[in-house]
């Protein structure tokens, strides 16, 4: 006669679960590590490239430009009375103040109290982060628009330059933008572009996405940009 086996099982008591049946963890308890995880932080990139200033008690503000003037060979006895074709041009510049930049979150007393953990100072880290980007972004929207941009001054025999636009690369790629070389060749570009135009080379800076910096880092060396000496 055969012998038939048999699996012995029993009804085990689990502790975790909410009355007996599903998780066998769902009542045990979490425990908090002591720690946030944190937005990356960013601070603003272009507040300390640009120049500033400060606006009270107006809407606008006026920038003048003067414009290029000529110089000529004196014939003795003239009277020196000013170039033939008058003093340098004069054009305007206003710009107008934009609405107020905030950035804001409302948190309720109550919730402050009941959490485990700091949420007010994270939230401020958050609010700081949100300006300094927007800020960022509305700075380098105008430089681009500004070199777009004509000079104001038209007068008839005064050729003055407005901005320029320097292209990364010869493909129309978007990839472009990220190879080393043509970013070293836009970069001699724009240094030409600035030195016709008279520009002063003091404080001159490149801005870079961050792609592009690590790009032109790895390449030291092979691309002319950097010398290791």
């Amino acid at each position: 006669m055969a012998q038939q086996n048999s699996t012995l099982t029993t009804s085990l008591t689990r502790p975790g679960q909410i009355n007996s049946t599903g998780d066998a963890r769902a009542l045990y308890l979490k425990l908090f590590s002591g720690e946030m995880f944190k937005g990356f932080q960013h601070n603003a990139i272009a507040r300390d490239l640009v120049m500033k200033r400060t606006l009270k008690n107006g809407r606008s503000l006026q920038f003048i430009y003067t414009g290029h003037t000529k110089a000529e060979f004196h014939t003795p006895g003239n009277a020196i009375l000013g170039n033939t074709d008058g003093a340098p041009p004069v054009a305007e510049k206003t710009i107008t103040v934009d609405d107020l930049l905030i950035s804001s979150a409302f948190l309720y007393d109550l919730d402050e109290t009941l959490a485990h953990y700091d949420l007010r100072s994270e939230i401020s880290r958050k609010i700081g982060y949100a300006l300094a980007q927007k800020y960022d972004r509305l700075i380098f929207r105008a430089i681009t628009r500004g070199a777009r941009a004509a000079s104001p001054i038209t007068k008839t025999g005064f050729v003055e330059p407005g901005g320029t636009q320097i292209r990364v690369g010869t493909n129309l790629q978007a990839s472009d933008a990220y190879d080393d070389a043509a970013l070293v060749n836009a970069f001699y570009d724009a240094a030409a572009a600035l030195d016709e135009k008279g520009v002063s080379q003091d404080g001159r800076v490149g801005v870079l996405n961050p792609r592009q910096y690590h790009k032109l880092i790895q390449e030291v060396g092979s691309n002319g940009l950097i010398n290791r000496d």
